[in-house]
């Protein structure tokens, strides 16, 4: 885990390390470039000695360059789980060095840059909704011209400010009351160097305590401790004289990030739904989630049964008005009721198969539900199933 931070300057000195890798992309804006990750590979961030690049691809996390190629920010490099990986084992950290343990804040990383002359702030992805969202927060603040002049003198002096942005509208998992922009570590832009640093403009994370000389049975006694606290989403493990960090994620905060994740659109949900795993998800959700969530249930068994007695119906009265018996269908029967009787009935060409399936001695209920179960297989199916079933929810 122990290297130096890799000198970079110009967009050049990044290029090379990640030429031929899918799992980065070089994204070009209006003036500026962004250089980060999308996936991870087994040997994306490799620092082994027959992979080269990998202290260079521990900085792809959202650098950007201007017009010219020069670098103009770096946001936090890549660090990991304890236990992740090898290097990050609680036997190969550096225990008996100087740490510090820091909150992790459940909310945006944003890190400022200068384009155009002008301070903006950036997620990873740079320009994005969260980052304006925060850009018109710092304009409501009494005192948002003095952050704005920080991060200015920052960024003139060729350091990156980094930040988390939590707010009650920007919610992953923990509830923030109140937005904050809370200054987590300042980064020097061409070495890479954490600098230390002091405001009372910024909230900062909270710090648990510098702790020098621990061992490694220390760190798994308090890891066993702080793994079980809810309401938390972890730690940071910081090193004070390397800058280098791993983190640890409370064990409640990993079950509930997944399940939100699982719920993270209403296609999912109508794949737990109809898996019947919802009722082992409901009581770890907040009041917000499964309030939309028991909705969104409500109003989709409403549309999927009332769909199944209408076609139930129609299809009965096509049957019994021509006096067709299942089991027993004649290839006449099937010409008549695929050139007459289907074309002047209520059901629409979607719905015929339901009526060609029953004639095949398949189930009415067995097909409506083999219908739910392939929309959510992607979101244009499904839009146009919930369209179809009459089923109202929020985007």
């Amino acid at each position: 885990m122990k290297y130096d931070f890799p000198i970079i300057k110009t967009i050049d000195d990044v290029l090379w390390a990640i030429d031929g890798r899918d799992e980065f992309i070089v994204a070009e804006r209006d003036g500026h470039t962004i250089i980060n990750y999308v996936m991870c590979k087994p040997d994306s961030f490799d620092m082994s000695t027959t992979t080269i690049g990998g202290d260079i691809r521990r900085e792809c996390r959202g650098l950007i360059f201007d017009d010219t190629g020069k670098l103009i920010r770096r946001p936090f490099h890549k660090f990991f789980n304890i236990g992740e990986r090898e290097e990050t084992m609680p036997r190969n950290l550096p225990m008996d060095e100087d740490y510090e343990i820091w909150e992790k804040m459940d909310g945006s990383m944003i890190a400022p840059f200068m384009l155009n002359g002008q301070v903006r702030m950036g997620t990873k992805m740079g320009l994005t909704d969260i980052a304006g969202d925060v850009e018109e927060w710092l304009k409501d603040q009494p005192d948002g011209a003095a952050k704005r002049a920080w991060i200015n003198v920052h960024l003139r002096c060729g350091l990156t400010p980094l930040f988390e942005w939590v707010s009650p509208d920007n919610k992953i998992v923990l509830q923030y009351d109140e937005a904050s922009l809370v200054l987590l570590a300042i980064r020097n832009m061409e070495t890479g160097v954490y600098v230390p640093f002091e405001t009372t403009l910024f909230e900062t994370a909270k710090v648990y305590g510098a702790t020098a000389g621990n061992t490694t049975d220390t760190l798994e006694a308090y890891l066993d401790v702080a793994r079980q606290e809810i309401d938390r989403e972890g730690d940071i493990y910081r090193w004070k004289d390397t800058g280098h960090m791993v983190k640890g994620k409370n064990s409640w905060y990993v079950r509930i990030h997944k399940i939100k994740d699982q719920i993270r659109t209403y296609r999912h949900v109508l794949a737990i739904i109809l898996e019947n795993d919802l009722d082992d998800i409901k009581p770890e959700l907040d009041k917000t989630d499964l309030d939309r969530v028991n909705k969104f249930e409500e109003n989709f068994w409403e549309g999927y049964y009332k769909k199944l007695y209408d076609i139930y119906g129609i299809v009965h009265s096509i049957l019994k008005d021509n006096k067709i018996v299942l089991g027993g269908v004649s290839t006449e029967d099937r010409k008549n009721i695929a050139t007459v009787y289907l074309p002047n009935s209520k059901l629409t060409k979607k719905e015929y198969p339901y009526m060609f399936g029953m004639l095949d001695n398949k189930a009415l209920p067995d097909q409506h539900m083999a219908n739910m179960k392939a929309c959510t297989s992607n979101t244009k199916k499904f839009e146009e199933t919930m369209d179809w079933l009459g089923v109202k929810y929020e985007n």
